[in-house]
C-alpha cells in the first residue's frame, strides 16, 4: 500500500524543437503512478597544472561538473497490458529530447533543468504487480536556481520562495532604488551558494539604470572591486540596461560606450556606489535568479 504522505515532483517541459509546456503533477501521466523521491549530490572538481622542473601541481580552477539526479517511482497494475499501457505513457513523457524543469515539495522554490538519460521500467518481478524503477536525470549546468528572481516580492507564503534558500530574517532585502535627489551608495545581498559571474560563469544578471542626458556614469561594488562605466546618450533621459556583459543605452546596443567592466556578486552583502558626472542617476535595479548547490 503506498503511502498517502509522499514528496511530490512537478515538470515543465520544453522541447527541443516546439512549444514550451506547461507544469504538472508527474503523478497525472499514468495511472497509479507515484514519486518516490530523488537524490543528487554536487560535482566539484579541480584542474591542476604540471612542471617537469617543481614538485607537485600548481592549482588553476575549479569547476562544479553536470549532476546526476536519481528519481524514484512506484508503478502499480492489473496486468501486462496495465503495465505496458503505463508504462509508454510515462516514456511517451519522458523520453523526449528537450529540457526538464523540475522541482519538489521540499524545494518548491528552486528549479533545476535537467535532460533524461537511459532508463528501464520492469515489473518488480515475474507476474508482479508493481514496478519499482529509477530514472535519471543529467543536471548539466551542476547547479539548482529560484524559482523566482530579486525582483520578485519576497514573501514565504509565495510559491516562489521557501525556507533554507539565505534570504535574511526579518530583514529587508530591496533590489531597486529610486532617489529624484541623487543615487550614491546601497547594498545588493546575494543569497546564492555562489559568486554570480556574468562573465566567466554566464550567470544571469540584469542591471536597469535611469539617468539624463550626456552623463559618464560609473558604477562600482565596493565589496568586490569590480567597476563599470558608461557613457550616456544625447537625449533628456536614458535608460541603461547592463545584460550580463552586453550593454544598452534606450535599447540600442551600446556596450563599446562602456570601459567593458563587468559587475559580480558575491555571496551575501555587497556594498555599491554609483555616481554620474552631470545628470543624477534617478533610479537602479537588480534582476537576478538566486543559484544553488545540489542538496
Amino acid at each position: 500500500m503506498i503511502s498517502k504522505k509522499r514528496p511530490k515532483l512537478w515538470v515543465k517541459f520544453k522541447p527541443d524543437i516546439g512549444v514550451e509546456e506547461d507544469e504538472i503533477d508527474i503523478e497525472t501521466i499514468a495511472p497509479n503512478f507515484y514519486f518516490l523521491g530523488d537524490q543528487e549530490n554536487p560535482s566539484l572538481t579541480s584542474t591542476y597544472l604540471s612542471d617537469t622542473m617543481y614538485d607537485g601541481q600548481t592549482f588553476v580552477h575549479a569547476q562544479y561538473q553536470p549532476t546526476t539526479i536519481t528519481a524514484n517511482f512506484y508503478l502499480r497494475f492489473k496486468d501486462w497490458y496495465g503495465f505496458r499501457l503505463a508504462k509508454h505513457d510515462i516514456v511517451r513523457f519522458f523520453g523526449r529530447k528537450g529540457v526538464y524543469r523540475i522541482r519538489t515539495d521540499t524545494h518548491r522554490g528552486m528549479v533545476r533543468y535537467v535532460r533524461t538519460n537511459t532508463f528501464d521500467i520492469s515489473p518488480a518481478e515475474t507476474e508482479a504487480k508493481y514496478s519499482l524503477f529509477s530514472i535519471g536525470f543529467t543536471n548539466y549546468c551542476g547547479l539548482g536556481y529560484s524559482l523566482g528572481t530579486s525582483s520578485d516580492l519576497k514573501t514565504y507564503d509565495s510559491e516562489l520562495w521557501q525556507m533554507g534558500m539565505n534570504l535574511p530574517n526579518m530583514e529587508d532585502i530591496p533590489y531597486e532604488f529610486s532617489d529624484y535627489d541623487g543615487l550614491n551608495t546601497f547594498k545588493i545581498y546575494n543569497p546564492s551558494d555562489v559568486v554570480i559571474d556574468p562573465y566567466y560563469q554566464q550567470s544571469e544578471l540584469k542591471i536597469t539604470m535611469n539617468v539624463g542626458v550626456n552623463s559618464l556614469v560609473e558604477l562600482d561594488n565596493l565589496t568586490t572591486g569590480d567597476t563599470y562605466t558608461v557613457k550616456t546618450g544625447n537625449v533628456s533621459t536614458n535608460k541603461i540596461v547592463i545584460d550580463g556583459i552586453e550593454t544598452t543605452i534606450n535599447g540600442v546596443a551600446s556596450t563599446s560606450a562602456t570601459n567593458y567592466g563587468v559587475i559580480t556578486l558575491v555571496q551575501g552583502w555587497n556594498q555599491f556606489r554609483v555616481t554620474s558626472s552631470y545628470k543624477p542617476v534617478t533610479s537602479i535595479a537588480f534582476d537576478f535568479p538566486f543559484v544553488y548547490l545540489p542538496s
